[in-house]
């Protein structure tokens, strides 16, 4: 079935990968300027590089350090989408865990059905 293309873009979802670095906090901004006279929602995607199987001797315990990333992206993100939530703007957040970052955001755009991605240049995780 054929659908006109309409010549006015209308985000109503737009994603933003966030690793929290200032760069990363920077394009949050940007995207909530944005959002804001489309009335869209920021969804917020932070990723959580899963660790290699140690074959070796542990040194760590694996799943105590992923719980701790984990627990400290949560209260990151959960102080982002208040402030957005208090100005107006519609504002969630998810957390996915891998070591293919674009992998994992290229399943949420298509997954959560994203109209616009807002990327920093720089970011801690390169």
């Amino acid at each position: 079935m054929f659908q006109a293309i309409s010549p006015h873009f209308h985000p109503g979802k737009i994603l933003l990968p966030i690793d929290f670095s200032s760069s990363s906090c920077a394009a949050l901004e940007t995207a909530a300027e944005i959002a804001g006279p489309f009335q869209a929602e920021l969804y917020l995607i932070h990723v959580i590089p899963k660790l290699p199987i140690v074959t070796e001797a542990d040194f760590f315990e694996e799943t105590a350090v992923l719980q701790s990333a984990r627990n400290l992206a949560e209260q990151q993100l959960a102080e982002q989408v208040a402030t957005f939530t208090s100005k107006g703007i519609r504002a969630r957040s998810h957390i996915e865990v891998g070591n293919d970052v674009t992998d994992s955001i290229m399943k949420v755009i298509e997954r959560e059905n994203i109209d616009l991605v807002v990327l920093s240049t720089h970011g801690m995780s390169g």
